[in-house]
């Protein structure tokens, strides 16, 4: 907001000069390690060696799920794209399909309707999960066609993106979706499998945090997707961070 047309890439890039002029050190490495337990929290890293702090805040956020196909990693970005705002330019006036039922495929597939040929709605169980609102936006759609209850098995393709096949749970009857592209919005998973025996997770592997964002190891925050919470959007992963780093500052003072 306030800053007109400007690329996501761009707008980080500013982010991070904004905070080296204010005196932060961004390190580029691999954390290998964490350990929480004492009072001084230990960053083990692949270059850097160990980094010592007494509070840490983690926004390592959250990626989307896959569908665990064979030849999918390969196919990402080649075909394959987790967002219809970033990618679905590429793929004007051609066959698309959504995988998900959920508010962010009926979303996408509402977004790629303005821009693509056709959008295949596939959904692995009879119904959608989205609000009542926005399917009956959806099918309201012409270039829109749902297949519910239907499972993605099988992707065509080797380097390049070209349909996926998709059986009837009902029938088990398989048939081929010819597609450009496919856009997958089945959830995310947290970026917490560094933290797995030092934090408390919820079911979801998600981190659990009090009102005050610290985490079940004293001295220890999350900020973003990374951490349980009902919505998961740029702006509040912002006010998630302004809170930690208040209340870090907060925790020094007081440690």
């Amino acid at each position: 907001p306030g800053l007109g047309e400007i690329s996501s890439l761009d707008l980080c890039q500013k982010f991070n000069e904004h905070a080296e002029a204010l005196g932060a050190n961004i390190i580029y490495d691999e954390v290998t390690e964490v350990d929480f337990s004492g009072e001084t929290k230990v960053i083990k890293t692949g270059y850097s060696g160990d980094i010592l702090a007494k509070t840490v805040i983690i926004a390592t956020g959250a990626r989307p799920r896959r569908l665990n196909l064979e030849n999918e990693e390969k196919l990402i970005g080649n075909g394959i794209c987790f967002c219809a705002i970033c990618d679905g330019n590429l793929f004007k006036g051609k066959d698309v399909i959504v995988a998900g039922g959920g508010n962010s495929a009926v979303e996408e597939a509402i977004y790629l309707s303005k821009i693509v040929k056709s959008v295949t709605l596939v959904n692995a169980v009879k119904g959608l999960q989205a609000n009542a609102s926005l399917v009956e936006k959806l099918h309201k759609i012409p270039n829109i066609s749902c297949k519910l209850n239907h499972l993605i098995v099988k992707l065509n393709g080797e380097d390049k993106f070209s349909g996926a096949y998709i059986k009837d749970n009902e029938t088990g009857e398989e048939s081929l979706v010819n597609a450009s592209g496919m856009f997958i919005s089945i959830g995310r998973v947290p970026n917490t499998e560094l933290f797995k025996g030092q934090l408390e997770l919820n079911k979801n592997g998600y981190i659990v945090t009090n009102e005050d964002l610290m985490t079940s190891a004293s001295g220890v925050y999350a900020a973003g997707d990374v951490r349980e919470k009902k919505i998961r959007q740029i702006i509040t992963a912002c006010s998630d961070g302004a809170i930690c780093a208040i209340n870090c500052a907060g925790y020094i003072k007081a440690y």
